[in-house]
């Protein structure tokens, strides 16, 4: 009488400390289960005599499977626990429209009419040496009406 009594106190006392949050388990869940109920049916086993023993068997069976279950889901890590399932959704494509290739224009020199390449450079060559003595002469006219307004600011002779 004791016996039964204590057993339905430790069924009930393990069923109550099981969690059931989760109707889900995985391979160490159910390793843990299975092992816990061979332990705890061959521990019932060897209790009792008659259907005394026949009553320990399921009782150690059931204890054990809870008992194993509950080692073996407390040794599953999770650091945020079963309730954080963070899923990230694949991003959708987004159509980029490619760049355009770049067109590679080549600008060829075009001269003024009845000049050829070496023709026209004799010709800038001229207009160059043109202007530079345009400057040259600009330049002496500029220094010359210095010195001759103000001879104190004149420092350089001709």
């Amino acid at each position: 009488m004791k016996f039964k009594v204590l057993a339905i106190a430790a069924l009930a006392l393990a069923l109550i400390s099981g969690k059931a949050e989760k109707a889900q388990a995985n391979d160490s869940q159910i390793f843990g289960t299975v092992i816990g109920a061979a332990t705890g049916g061959f521990l019932g086993s060897n209790v009792g005599s008659g259907d005394g023993r026949l009553a320990a068997t399921a009782a150690g069976t059931l204890l054990g499977a809870v008992i194993g279950s509950n080692m073996a889901q407390a040794s599953d890590y999770r650091p945020y626990g079963s309730r954080y399932n963070v899923r990230y959704p694949h991003p959708e494509p987004v159509y980029v429209q490619p760049k355009p290739r770049r067109q590679v224009v080549i600008v060829k020199h075009v001269y003024p009419e009845g000049y050829s390449q070496k023709r026209y450079r004799k010709h800038e060559k001229k207009q160059y040496k043109r202007w530079r003595k345009q400057k040259r002469e600009n330049y002496r006219r500029r220094l010359a009406r210095t010195c001759y307004e103000h001879p104190r600011r004149c420092s350089k002779a001709f």
